[in-house]
């Protein structure tokens, strides 16, 4: 969010992501974004980092059901 905030000039936290569309959480169009998401995607994807106990949460699922991840990053972001 702070690539995205300095950005666009917004001052949203992940608490305020509410939907899958995060340009509109941001205010602004979807091309707007998109450009945003091209220039510094994969920076971004990079320099992730897992929220805290998402390690611990992801195994209590994983006792009780299988777990699918999927993706809709590019090809370009493969690792």
């Amino acid at each position: 969010m702070r690539k995205a905030n300095s950005y666009f000039g917004t001052n949203i936290e992940p608490k305020d992501v509410t939907e899958y569309e995060i340009h509109r959480v941001l205010g602004v169009s979807r091309e707007d974004y998109l450009k945003f998401y091209d220039a510094y995607g994969e920076e971004i994807h990079l320099k992730a980092k897992a929220r805290n106990r998402a390690k611990r949460i992801l195994t209590l699922l994983a006792q009780e059901d299988n777990i699918y991840y999927v993706t809709a990053r590019g090809k370009r972001m493969a690792m």
